[in-house]
């Protein structure tokens, strides 16, 4: 199956009507568990953790996809489709 990077795949399950948090949060753990960048908390909760600039940062589930309904800029997906990471 195609890998998905955290971005693309946050604004795809924002969008779908039928989608939950929950099932956003299962699609993420199934394709970016080998990611370098990604990862599952330790113990069992609704999030995930991105490793960026900031050091390792813990995203709650809950209202996420409410919240990333607004589609990107225009410029925004250029420079990301431009970015050399796979994870982006």
């Amino acid at each position: 199956s195609k890998l998905y990077g955290v971005l693309r795949l946050i604004d795809k399950e924002s969008n779908i009507n039928n989608g939950t948090d929950l099932t956003m949060l299962q699609k993420l753990n199934t394709f970016l568990k080998s990611n370098e960048y990604y990862e599952v908390p330790h113990k069992k909760e609704d999030a995930f953790i991105i490793a960026h600039y900031a050091g390792k940062v813990k995203y709650q589930i809950t209202g996420f996809r409410e919240k990333n309904k607004d589609l990107m800029r225009l410029e925004v997906i250029a420079v990301l489709k431009s970015s050399k990471s796979a994870f982006m």
